[in-house]
């Protein structure tokens, strides 16, 4: 019959135990640290395992098309009265005077 999936067995969980051990009597991560300098093929080897070889990533994005479409038109809205602020004034010469158009901010109120 066996074990549940996910479950290990006895043998598996002892030897992971005893190896704990082992490793904390040998100096731990003082202990990697040395066989990553002596054998840095066999360290880089251990390193390898250690990282899953594949990620899962599951990402779900939501997009309300006829919203978007509603922003989108009041964004080119907004701009194009923007746009319309900012065109040029003209101004006939004859009816203002130099200093008024060199320095708009002196009046000649009399």
């Amino acid at each position: 019959m066996g074990s549940r999936k996910g479950i290990p067995n006895k043998i598996t969980k002892d030897i992971k135990e005893i190896l704990h051990v082992a490793f904390d009597k040998a100096g731990g991560c003082d202990y990697l640290v040395r066989q990553a300098e002596a054998n840095p093929k066999a360290f880089m080897a251990l390193l390898a395992r250690c990282i899953p070889a594949q990620v899962a990533l599951d990402v779900s994005v939501r997009l309300d098309l006829g919203q978007a479409l509603i922003d989108a038109e009041a964004n080119r809205q907004r701009i194009s009265e923007q746009i319309v602020d900012m065109r040029p004034v003209t101004v006939e010469a004859d009816t203002v005077e130099r200093s008024e158009i060199a320095n708009p901010l002196i009046t000649n109120d009399k």
